[in-house]
């Protein structure tokens, strides 16, 4: 069995994708009554202890999953789809974005 420290080294695919998801929970959580962020990368990168690097392919991904929008240097966490997305077509979407960072 792995180690924790091992699990959540920064180069494992579990760490890129906790990564992801504490800068999703960060954005909702600073986020306005419209979604909206003003906080900088560096901000952000700095209060969450991350490399921009990890912030920048994090925040790629968060687009691509259709979570966010951002226009530098505003964040907009946005609504989540009100009709449901087949589980198969978010699976398949996830596992791109993993394998990406394996």
């Amino acid at each position: 069995m792995a180690s924790v420290g091992k699990v959540l080294a920064p180069t494992t695919p579990v760490a890129r994708n906790l990564s992801l998801i504490h800068i999703y929970l960060f954005l909702v959580t600073v986020a306005d009554a419209h979604g909206l962020s003003y906080y900088a990368d560096a901000s952000v990168s700095r209060r969450l202890g991350l490399d921009p690097r990890r912030l920048e392919r994090a925040r790629r991904d968060l687009i691509g999953l259709g979570l966010i929008a951002f226009e530098p240097p505003l964040y907009q966490v946005l609504s989540l789809p009100t009709a449901p997305v087949p589980v198969a077509t978010r699976l398949t979407h996830l596992h791109a974005i993993v394998g990406r960072h394996a």
